[in-house]
């Protein structure tokens, strides 16, 4: 058998993306649902129906509205 040392850092690090990517895997299987194609692509609509609410606090917002502008899914 063959061993490779790694510093206990990148092991570490290696471990917890191997983590997420199981619960991703979990979700993928138990909710397929969560990682739908939203049925709008608008950002405008988005940040509109998002604000119509009134649950979301500006910072919120503003946060999304970034997210959504970063995003090459969305358009304009």
């Amino acid at each position: 058998m063959r061993t490779i040392e790694i510093p206990v850092r990148e092991y570490t690090l290696l471990k917890k993306k191997a983590h997420a990517f199981e619960t991703i895997l979990y979700f993928v299987r138990m909710r397929p649902e969560f990682f739908e194609i939203p049925p709008v692509r608008s950002r405008k609509k988005i940040m509109s129906a998002f604000r119509e609410t009134g649950k979301y606090s500006s910072d919120f917002l503003r946060s999304l509205q970034k997210g959504l502008q970063r995003s090459t899914f969305f358009s304009a």
